[in-house]
């Protein structure tokens, strides 16, 4: 398959297709109809699969305020460090194709999108094995997020392990059943966020291979229309009280204000000299975000202000990621 930049993937993984088509300079600039159908290419930009056969190991002090966990699609480890401090802490292992990651704040728990595999993982804070496994069955899960409001899990799948269009599992507590519902207007879903009132957001490609937002509300499917417009799928994060967009073209994000099915936003904010920005998170705190930078030189998941933008800022965090996707902060 292919990743979200549309490159060939080794191993046929879906990742590779979330991102862009070419990376160079420190931006990306692929055509709309770039586009192609395959799941697991949605991230690398052509590095080799290096998968990690060692065991998940963990080292956290009592005192340890919050972890950053980043998702490594060639490695297929989630690597996890200490945050602020930017030290490497552990390394979850086992995977295959790791990809989005989401948290549920209030139970102090990690999903990890497991697209190769078809399932989710959930991990407490600072564990090195999942409690629990949820099943996608049939599907590319690449993204997630939890509804605030009542606990639900939401999953976009770029598409089905067949090849055919992609769409959202909502899974209420305890995640062991789901509902998969599709858009007809959507070939592809990439990133999925919920806002505090229960409304969910999920971008992708749709038919005509262009951008699309939907809003996902009380069952029904509607398409968003934003100004100014995105090229690319980046991130959807609800944060404070505006809808933050990325958009992999520019490695830029835009804050939405929200009303109906609209969506207005002040100019862009830019992750200054990035190659391409996957699955972002913004702290609890709203005062900094995180930017996975699969192709940077070196591969990073570095700070930066938010909602600024512009230059990275500590720390600098490098160590041990190949090919990163996907970016969240925990507490404990």
């Amino acid at each position: 398959m292919k990743d979200m930049h549309g490159q060939r993937f080794g191993l046929g993984s879906v990742l590779a297709a979330f991102a862009l088509a070419a990376c160079s300079s420190g931006a990306t600039t692929p055509s709309a109809g770039s586009f192609t159908s395959s799941p697991l290419a949605l991230y690398s930009h052509g590095v080799a699969v290096r998968p990690d056969h060692q065991r998940s190991w963990l080292h956290v002090k009592r005192d340890v305020s919050k972890l950053l966990y980043v998702s490594d699609d060639s490695t297929d480890d989630v690597q996890v460090y200490d945050y602020p401090a930017g030290t490497l802490v552990g390394t979850l292992t086992g995977f295959a194709t790791p990809g989005g990651l989401c948290v549920d704040p209030a139970r102090h728990i990690l999903f990890v999108t497991n697209t190769d595999a078809s399932n989710i993982y959930v991990f407490k804070f600072g564990a090195t094995s999942p409690f629990e496994i949820i099943p996608d069955t049939g599907e590319y899960p690449v993204s997630c997020s939890i509804d605030p409001a009542n606990g639900h899990l939401a999953v976009a799948n770029y598409e089905t392990t067949g090849g055919t269009a992609g769409s959202i599992s909502i899974y209420p507590p305890p995640f062991t059943t789901s509902t998969v519902y599709a858009d007809p207007s959507m070939k592809h879903f990439y990133f999925v966020g919920y806002r505090p009132n229960g409304r969910l957001y999920a971008d992708g490609i749709n038919t005509g291979n262009t951008f699309q937002l939907d809003r996902f509300y009380a069952l029904v499917f509607a398409t968003m229309a934003l100004t100014p417009g995105i090229t690319t799928p980046g991130n959807v994060q609800w944060s404070g009280t505006t809808l933050v967009v990325g958009d992999q073209t520019g490695n830029l994000f835009y804050r939405y204000t929200i009303a109906g099915l609209t969506g207005t936003a002040p100019p862009a904010s830019t992750f200054t000299a990035a190659c391409d920005v996957l699955q972002f998170f913004i702290n609890g705190a709203g005062a900094k975000i995180v930017g996975p930078d699969n192709c940077g030189a070196p591969p990073n998941a570095y700070t930066y202000a938010f909602p600024a933008g512009g230059a990275a800022i500590a720390p600098f965090v490098t160590t041990a990621l190949v090919d990163p996707v996907g970016s969240a902060i925990l507490s404990p």
